[in-house]
């Protein structure tokens, strides 16, 4: 599989995601276009310390929400074009 390939599996993926909205009075994280680090990691099949390496080298945004870590799937989406970018 290519890289190209990779990358719009990975944004295919979390473009599902987005789509994919509980039904509760409360907005949630997905409602907010908001990303959780469990369902980050296990979209693009990273561990929890290649997360955290993105972080910390600022090639990706987060927020801390009650002690749980997010990500906005516009900064996600953008991190995987700017890092795997279509050939």
């Amino acid at each position: 599989m290519s890289d190209r390939e990779i990358s719009l599996a990975i944004l295919e993926e979390l473009r599902a995601l987005r789509r994919e909205r509980p039904k509760s009075s409360k907005p949630t994280a997905r409602d907010l276009g908001l990303i959780s680090n469990e369902d980050f990691c296990e979209a693009l099949k990273i561990s929890r310390w290649t997360a955290a390496t993105l972080r910390k080298t600022d090639k990706l945004r987060y927020c801390k929400l009650g002690g749980r870590i997010y990500y906005k799937l516009s900064d996600v989406e953008e991190m995987i074009q700017k890092h795997f970018p279509r050939t």
